[in-house]
């Protein structure tokens, strides 16, 4: 199927209205003016049955990183570092394992290898704790740091000052390395499923951030 581009101040859409299609990525003026003379196509037969595809174009200067998502690296990492990560194994992960959301948040460099575990572990296990807790994680492009998020909808204690604390939201802050936040994400959610606890002193984070739950008493 076509795609038709569209944006605003902070996304680039990508849309097939007849088959309700809609993919997304960062806004920039010079990659907008980049992409937005090219065609844009997503396999019909694989998004309607489900199957993993991905936004994509057939212009023959994109051809070493003819995807959206490599698309999107090259440009903000250069096409020299995109072409020498790529000569050494090296594909672009979604963080949140959806292939339309290519925002620059959402990518990372990541070893094949590595992205073939996430797909057999996290991106596995994390949804079957949607009820619980959302985890997820993602990159700042400035900073060049990762953070990853657990967002809590049952009860969850944390246990500061020697008071145990009812939480909404923790922040895990990390250094630019994707192996040690995709292992300690993977850690997490694993915890979670078993026993519902997180051992914190066995995660590498440099900083750890937290929400208190906010009680409302009826009136």
């Amino acid at each position: 199927m076509k795609l038709s581009l569209s944006y605003d101040e902070d996304k680039i859409y990508f849309k097939n209205e007849e088959h309700v299609f809609l993919g997304y990525t960062t806004f920039e003026e010079d990659f907008w003016d980049w992409i937005s003379k090219l065609s844009w196509t997503v396999n019909t037969k694989k998004f309607l049955n489900g199957v993993k595809t991905y936004i994509k174009t057939s212009n023959k200067e994109f051809v070493e990183h003819s995807t959206l998502h490599q698309s999107v690296m090259a440009h903000w990492y250069g096409i020299k570092e995109f072409l020498e990560t790529k000569e050494k194994g090296f594909i672009v992960e979604h963080h949140n394992n959806q292939a339309f959301d290519c925002t620059l948040e959402n990518l990372s460099f990541a070893h094949n290898d590595l992205n073939l575990a996430k797909a057999h572990t996290f991106d596995k296990n994390q949804p079957r704790l949607a009820m619980q807790v959302g985890v997820n994680f993602f990159k700042d492009f400035s900073s060049q740091q990762y953070q990853i998020t657990m967002i809590f909808t049952d009860d969850y204690y944390l246990v500061i000052n020697g008071e145990y604390n009812l939480i909404e939201r923790i922040y895990l802050l990390y250094d630019d390395n994707f192996r040690v936040v995709y292992n300690d994400a993977n850690r997490i959610v694993d915890e979670l499923l078993e026993s519902k606890m997180i051992e914190f002193r066995l995660l590498s984070y440099k900083k750890l951030l937290f929400k208190k739950a906010i009680f409302y008493t009826p009136r």
